[in-house]
């Protein structure tokens, strides 16, 4: 079985902007989220899914992969365009919001088992 997981974010958060970027110990939130998610076990592929240059920019640059979506979408929306804009086919798709910077990859693999 393959198993993706898609971390959606954007910039224009309403009850904090920027969130996204935010940084923890240096490291903004999203990326924090995205390494802590690549622990998991049971994903195969990992992407943040934004319609922000911005984060695109910052995720790159701490190594995270990165799928570029329309704007005005919902995190739903998100995660929609970008499995389809992936060429490749996986079984499970995985949605993991970008704003969970402590999430425990084991709840992950519980989740997918």
């Amino acid at each position: 079985m393959k198993i993706i997981g898609l971390i959606p974010s954007r910039i224009n958060s309403k009850r904090l902007f920027n969130k996204a970027l935010l940084e923890i110990k240096g490291l903004p939130l999203v990326v924090h989220t995205y390494k802590r998610s690549k622990l998991a076990k049971s994903l195969d592929d990992l992407y943040i899914c934004t319609d922000s240059e911005k984060i695109i920019k910052v995720a790159k640059k701490h190594g995270c992969k990165t799928l570029k979506t329309g704007k005005n979408k919902t995190g739903t929306d998100r995660i929609s365009e970008a499995a389809l804009k992936i060429k490749k086919k996986y079984d499970l798709y995985v949605d993991i919001q970008g704003d969970e910077p402590l999430i425990d990859p084991r709840h992950i693999d519980k989740l997918i088992e």
